[in-house]
């Protein structure tokens, strides 16, 4: 015994947890279970119409089927939407990437030089540092030389001051302050650092150009690229802001920079308070471009969760929808075949009824 009516177990008025289960001849989108006391009222409740006496409910079948498939159209048809822009910017995001290729090869000469400059300047630096260490018996000083020596130099200017007065305070404080956070007052080491400083900031400057043309995969077809994630475009999510191909923000404070290339690592890295933060980005498939969820895992560990047109297949788009559609049309021409069938075999038997009446 079940809470089910059906052919074992039949509905009563007393037995009021009972239900029963429409047949559905097989259509298994419109199955449903309905109360009990809704069998054999006059009124089609279920979709099939097996609640009723046989052929009551024939036009109700129809008309739900109909409806169904008139949905299901209507959502292909708005997946091929989805489907277009994904392919619009997928040819788009080729067009970026080849971009971003060209640009590689046209600056890789002078990026190269450039690091060589990097790795020259600051061999420099730390003889220096080692010199200055041997030079002085001061424990405070040496305490400063040997932490310079492990400080990572980075641009020379400070972020946030306008160029024209970046220009006026330069030949003044290239090498105090924010300009040698070490403060290692030696103007041998400062001018070393300051070029240095500048040599990365070169690199990180060209880098960024390249890095910036480059998008992530597109799901249609594996080597292609979606312009979804040129760095033009910002995402919010509750008090993150997602720049893609440039910052990752928190309550406006930076937790990483864009560093994928050519799709195939979407990861941004970045420091906060210490630690380092990897923050991995995964598209899914969405009608529009969204941060889905944001998860923290930890303090070094950020997956971040995307819908885009870029996350979509085919096979997502349109491969169980296409079935339901095939499934429906079918029942409903087999439906229109028996009618009509039916009809015909009415009008015969009525002809045979006059005749013999006649």
């Amino acid at each position: 015994m079940n809470d089910i009516c059906d052919e074992n177990q039949k509905c009563t008025f007393v037995e009021n947890r009972c239900y029963f289960q429409c047949e559905n001849e097989n259509i298994t989108i419109l199955q449903k279970i309905i109360p009990f006391d809704k069998v054999h009222n006059g009124l089609c409740d279920c979709e099939d119409g097996s609640d009723e006496n046989k052929n009551f409910c024939t036009s109700k079948i129809q008309e739900a089927l109909e409806l169904k498939l008139k949905d299901l159209k209507e959502k292909r048809k708005s997946n091929e939407t989805i489907s277009a822009q994904r392919d619009k910017w997928t040819i788009n995001g080729k067009e970026e990437a080849l971009k971003g290729i060209k640009l590689l090869n046209s600056i890789s000469e002078e990026l190269n030089k450039l690091k060589n400059t990097d790795k020259y300047l600051e061999k420099m630096r730390q003889e220096r540092l080692i010199y200055l260490l041997n030079q002085t018996e001061l424990n405070e000083e040496k305490k400063k030389i040997k932490k310079a020596q492990n400080y990572v130099v980075h641009d020379v200017i400070s972020f946030g001051i306008e160029e024209k007065v970046k220009n006026v305070l330069r030949p003044i404080f290239h090498f105090i302050n924010d300009l040698n956070p070490e403060a290692i007052n030696d103007q041998t080491y400062c001018s070393i650092r300051y070029k240095l400083g500048k040599v990365r900031s070169l690199i990180k400057e060209k880098e960024q150009q390249v890095s910036q043309r480059f998008v992530y995969n597109s799901a249609i077809i594996s080597g292609d690229y979606c312009v979804f994630a040129l760095n033009n475009i910002c995402l919010k999510y509750q008090d993150y802001e997602l720049c893609l191909g440039k910052n990752f923000t928190k309550n406006n404070q930076l937790i990483g920079t864009y560093k994928g290339h050519l799709g195939h690592s979407n990861i941004y890295i970045g420091y906060s308070q210490g630690y380092e933060v990897r923050s991995k980005l995964t598209v899914l498939c969405g009608k529009e471009n969204r941060v889905n969820i944001i998860n923290s895992i930890n303090l070094s560990s950020i997956n971040v969760f995307i819908e885009s047109p870029c996350g979509c297949s085919d096979t997502i788009l349109f491969k169980e929808i296409d079935e339901q559609i095939k499934s429906i049309e079918t029942i409903i021409k087999q439906r229109t075949k028996n009618s009509l069938e039916l009809k015909d075999e009415n009008h015969k038997n009525s002809q045979k009824k006059d005749e013999e009446t006649i």
